[in-house]
């Protein structure tokens, strides 16, 4: 029968050091240190960072000089641990190695030294010292009604917070029906930085082709013609699609309609519409029933013998100042 005890090599430097989690993304190292001043003298701060993209981890590590820095840390009550409005856990940092003795009932030993950190008995000491969020304890589904109440650039942001978050917020977006980018993209120092093509693709392959209303009005100035190719391969099942202000080309519009089968109501106001990309988008859409082209002085109309046969409930044709009269015969039949 054998016992197990666990010892430190008697050469190790001894240092007092606790892990922090749930750090602000936006909180630097200097910041971190200073916070924990009040507590005692920091020795040393480290805030953990994405290799490739240099962002924040969202843990860390700090280090005191003595023990009773530590203990008033965990004698502290949860608003003391708050840090630009995130409660910090913190927990005794485990170190990567130790040295196991395995040890008969005589003291003789019996096996090497091996290394001592497993899953375990991590769990275990976290269980034990980490000062636990409300978030933590939510089960899936008030996670997922949390998330639904989040603003887009807000949700992308809180995929990185943890891997439960990240699953979650991945079925969220599966989920995801509707899609606006209104009071997303603000001025920055005179310039208002729009909705790119990048960032379209990005955000749409998270949707998994599940998304059927999109609305590209509050952004769609910094798109290029492209953008209509990435709506048509990623967002099959579209029924409603508000393309207000986007480039269209006649090449764009012929992919993007013959994609949208399931197309009911199209918004393309102040687009510089041609009458050749109107009537692809007649030609293709065989079960659109709302079609709205204001502002568009292009159109002239003749394009609408090609709807005849659909099912077209309301066409809202303001300052179109160069429709005719055949394109209003056309309507008519």
């Amino acid at each position: 029968h054998c016992s197990m005890a666990t010892i430190e090599s008697q050469q190790q430097v001894k240092e007092y050091t606790i892990h922090v989690g749930n750090i602000s993304y936006k909180t630097t190292r200097r910041e971190l240190s200073e916070f924990f001043t009040m507590f005692g003298e920091v020795k040393h701060c480290y805030i953990a960072k994405d290799r490739r993209k240099g962002w924040s981890r969202g843990f860390g590590f700090v280090s005191f000089y003595n023990a009773e820095s530590i203990e008033r840390i965990f004698n502290s009550s949860d608003e003391d641990l708050v840090l630009e409005d995130r409660l910090l856990r913190v927990s005794y940092a485990q170190s990567k190695k130790q040295r196991r003795i395995i040890v008969d009932e005589n003291n003789t030993t019996v096996g090497n030294e091996v290394q001592v950190l497993q899953v375990k008995e991590c769990q275990e000491e976290l269980t034990k010292n980490v000062r636990y969020e409300n978030s933590t304890v939510l089960s899936d589904d008030a996670l997922f009604l949390v998330f639904s109440f989040l603003e887009l650039k807000d949700l992308i942001t809180v995929e990185r917070v943890c891997k439960r978050w990240y699953e979650l917020i991945r079925k969220f977006w599966h989920s995801k029906k509707l899609l606006h980018f209104r009071n997303i993209f603000t001025p920055f120092k005179g310039q208002c930085r729009g909705l790119t093509d990048k960032t379209l693709l990005s955000i749409l392959k998270r949707t998994c082709g599940e998304l059927q209303y999109l609305d590209l009005s509050a952004s769609a100035y910094q798109l290029s013609d492209f953008a209509l190719d990435i709506i048509g391969t990623y967002c099959p099942k579209l029924i409603d699609l508000d393309l207000t202000r986007a480039t269209l080309t006649q090449t764009s519009v012929k992919l993007l309609s013959s994609k949208m089968s399931c197309l009911k109501r199209l918004t393309l106001k102040t687009c510089g519409l041609s009458e050749k990309c109107l009537w692809w988008f007649l030609h293709n859409l065989n079960h659109i029933e709302y079609l709205n082209i204001q502002g568009n002085r292009q159109i002239t109309g003749k394009c609408f013998y090609i709807a005849r046969g659909k099912l077209i409930k309301t066409i809202i044709m303001n300052d179109c100042i160069n429709f005719t009269d055949e394109g209003l015969q056309f309507l008519s039949q």
